[in-house]
């Protein structure tokens, strides 16, 4: 775990805390014809963290949900209105004057719960390539 600056000293003009605006994360959980899972997500914030990502991962861990680093493409929609300090990268830490632990595990407790509503949600389909035009029929 990384060291958290616990002296937060706001140096920057302009700082904002609390709750601004719901931000959301939606997964979509399909599996292959060996059974093997795959997650798609996309949450509200600027982009991903592999900070987020690993914490994702250790939660489907600890509860007994197999998928690893290669079947999960986690991507941001790119809004301003995300927080940030769940970055591994100084360069991305700048503006929020380092790590915040609480915004890294707010961003993946709402994305574990995404996948989870996703998995219970999943249903039996048939995904075919059509030869015309190469669309994907459900």
């Amino acid at each position: 775990m990384r060291k958290q600056n616990k002296k937060r000293q706001d140096t920057l003009a302009q700082t904002a805390t609390g709750l601004h605006g719901r931000l959301y994360a939606r997964a979509f959980y399909v599996k292959n014809c060996n059974n093997v899972p795959f997650v798609y997500i996309t949450i509200d914030n600027g982009m991903a963290s592999v900070a987020v990502k690993r914490r994702i991962l250790e939660k489907l861990s600890k509860n007994k949900i197999n998928i690893n680093a290669g079947q999960v493409i986690y991507s941001g929609t790119h809004t301003h209105a995300g927080p940030a300090g769940m970055f591994d990268y100084f360069l991305f830490e700048i503006t929020s004057l380092g790590y915040i632990e609480e915004v890294t595990e707010a961003m993946a407790d709402g994305v574990y719960r995404a996948i989870l509503n996703a998995r219970s949600d999943s249903f039996t389909a048939r995904v075919s390539k059509l030869n015309t035009n190469n669309v994907l029929v459900f």
